[in-house]
């Protein structure tokens, strides 16, 4: 039987979904690992990012974040998630090999998976409707062309490679502004600022550029080679 290609847009008992449903235009993006989740938030505009900001301050334990102080904010939390409160639980739980990162948009989740056979999706299914989730069926079709069209980089392909100090530094760059353009900071101004000499710190960074570039080229090779019809439509979710 061929793999199955599902998209749901599902509203349940949720923070995230809240927020989103409370302040039109943000988006949540959460990637899990079922420890931690690191959550991307994109506010509409300035205005809206400081009540968002208040908002995920309070939604627990918070392990790190950074923020460009306008629009952009990441945080990573402690995830307690349960079968209960849960939609990836359950698509753990049900056999299906889900698709990161969850969507959070205008009060909805939307969650990709793909099935290796009808009877998960069906369980799947009848665990949302077991638990009061409202949830649409976005698509469900056999999947056609490349798999890699459907599945994300995995963090092991990325970051595999990366040291902790060269990790450090790329976050430490980001969350200081030398990725902006115009960059708000350079090497010097970082190193400075956490307390680092400046040939340490631009040497972890350049390391860590490298090996991220080197890690990323040949899947932009193959994206570039791909029929484009037959590759996922990653653009916002609309409902």
């Amino acid at each position: 039987m061929p793999l199955t290609e599902a998209r749901f847009k599902i509203r349940h008992d949720c923070p995230f979904v809240e927020i989103t449903n409370r302040y039109p235009g943000t988006k949540m993006f959460v990637w899990c690992n079922r420890d931690k989740e690191v959550v991307e938030v994109i506010a509409k505009d300035s205005e809206a990012f400081k009540k968002l900001l208040n908002e995920c301050l309070r939604l627990g334990d918070i392990v790190e974040s950074f923020s460009d102080n306008n629009k952009l904010y990441v945080f990573t939390t402690t995830c307690d998630c349960t079968l209960e409160n849960s939609v990836t639980k359950n698509i753990d739980a049900c056999d299906l090999l889900h698709l990161s990162p969850v969507i959070h948009v205008e009060g909805w989740e939307y969650h990709s998976v793909i099935s290796f056979n009808h009877d998960n999706l069906e369980r799947f299914m009848k665990y949302l409707d077991r638990r009061g989730f409202e949830y649409d069926i976005l698509k469900m079709m056999p999947l056609k062309g490349h798999l890699a069209g459907s599945l994300s980089l995995t963090a092991e392909v990325l970051f595999s490679t990366l040291t902790d100090k060269q990790m450090d530094a790329i976050l430490k760059a980001y969350s200081f502004g030398y990725f902006n353009t115009p960059r708000i900071s350079d090497a010097k101004s970082i190193a400075r600022k956490i307390d680092t000499p400046r040939t340490t710190f631009q040497e972890h960074l350049n390391k860590a550029e490298n090996k991220l570039i080197s890690s990323l080229v040949p899947y932009i090779q193959a994206y570039r080679y791909m029929n484009k019809e037959q590759l996922w439509d990653m653009e916002t979710p609309k409902n």
